[in-house]
């Protein structure tokens, strides 16, 4: 069951909260990211408590270049972040950024500002190098990178970024029956088991097309 919760001006969020939540995953897009219940259940069940956040307001995606502004959705990110700092049953869980798109960029730069609370991204397509080479070489956190089959903007901007990039990163292809979130939720649970997740040292995704 979702929950409105406030973020601040411009941001909306949804929580879900399972019983005992093992992790955070904070679903980022201009819009909200659709959820049917089937997938709800399941991601629940595992215990993944789900913050879904629109990081635009009804007023400004309308603009078509709205999602561009980078600088923009970073802020609101971050925004989003500093109410997690406030909350204490959220702020302590392992937190994944799960991203779509514009808002891959966008997380990319915020990620670099919020090393210690921000445990890894998740992305499903996304242009990575319009975060710019400076935030691509502070990144610290592991990053998947997910791309539908015809998608071919997100690896060209993989393969342009990849010479600033330090951190782990794993370009992985969807097959075509493959739900984005329940592939970005199954490598969170992966990394966060990782006996060596404190010494930085991350596990690849599984069925890598290319990695960094």
């Amino acid at each position: 069951m979702w929950q409105e919760i406030d973020l601040g001006p411009h941001i909306h969020g949804r929580l879900a909260l399972p019983e005992t939540p093992r992790d955070l995953l904070l679903l980022a897009h201009t819009g909200f990211v659709t959820v049917d219940q089937a997938q709800e259940a399941f991601l629940l069940g595992q215990g993944h408590a789900l913050l879904n956040c629109a990081l635009l307001d009804e007023e400004e995606i309308r603009y078509p270049d709205a999602g561009n502004n980078i600088f923009r959705l970073s802020e609101r990110l971050l925004q989003a972040l500093a109410h997690l700092l406030r909350q204490s049953e959220l702020k302590a869980l392992p937190l994944a950024l799960c991203t779509y798109d514009a808002t891959t960029p966008a997380a990319i730069r915020t990620a670099t500002q919020r090393d210690r609370q921000v445990t890894a991204i998740a992305a499903c397509g996304g242009e990575i190098d319009r975060a710019g080479g400076e935030a691509l070489r502070f990144l610290g956190q592991p990053l998947l990178l997910l791309h539908a089959a015809d998608d071919k903007r997100t690896p060209v901007a993989h393969a342009r970024a990849a010479r600033h990039l330090r951190a782990p990163c794993s370009l992985v292809m969807l097959a075509a029956d493959e739900a984005p979130l329940l592939k970005q939720a199954a490598w969170f649970i992966t990394l966060t088991q990782a006996p060596c997740l404190s010494g930085k040292k991350y596990p690849p995704a599984a069925q890598s097309d290319q990695e960094n």
